[in-house]
């Protein structure tokens, strides 16, 4: 009798983990199990396909999208602003940038409008601000394919 009541407390326990680990999912961020999110709400989606592309204008989110050049540990982060942190395969640094017009500054990653594009390897920016007029910056990212960096190309509109 006592032996069945142990069964029964044993498999009680194990059949409750069993049915909370199911609402459950590890996250990595956190190193810990968290509830599942149960939702049928639709959410409207951050980046929306154009074409081949994804693009999303002013994001926010930093070193989300890796560039993957060589055969190695190396990548370059880039995000939803023009910003780029080299992982070397530990963080060897960032670059952002900024401009000086008419004695005013401007860092890039809080310009009025960035449009983020990610396209198959490389990442564009489209950047415009009161401070520029009518002009545009546009940076394309690359990562090299031969060695560990990145190749940027910075024109104006």
């Amino acid at each position: 009798m006592q032996s069945q009541l142990f069964r029964f407390i044993g498999w009680f326990l194990l059949s409750s983990t069993l049915a909370t680990a199911q609402d459950r999912v590890f996250d990595p961020e956190l190193n810990q199990f968290v509830a599942k999110k149960i939702d049928n709400e639709l959410r409207e989606l951050r980046y929306k396909p154009v074409g081949q592309d994804f693009v999303i204008v002013n994001g926010d989110k930093k070193f989300n999208r890796a560039l993957y050049g060589t055969h190695s540990g190396f990548r370059v982060e880039t995000g939803d602003v023009p910003e780029f942190a080299l992982y070397l395969p530990r963080m060897g640094g960032n670059l952002s940038f900024s401009i000086i017009a008419n004695e005013k500054t401007l860092e890039l990653n809080k310009a009025m409008r960035i449009e983020s594009i990610y396209r198959a390897g490389s990442r564009i920016y489209n950047i415009s601000d009161p401070l520029l007029g009518k002009a545009e910056i546009i940076i394309t990212a690359l990562a090299m394919s031969e060695a560990e960096g990145i190749i940027l190309k910075i024109d104006t509109k």
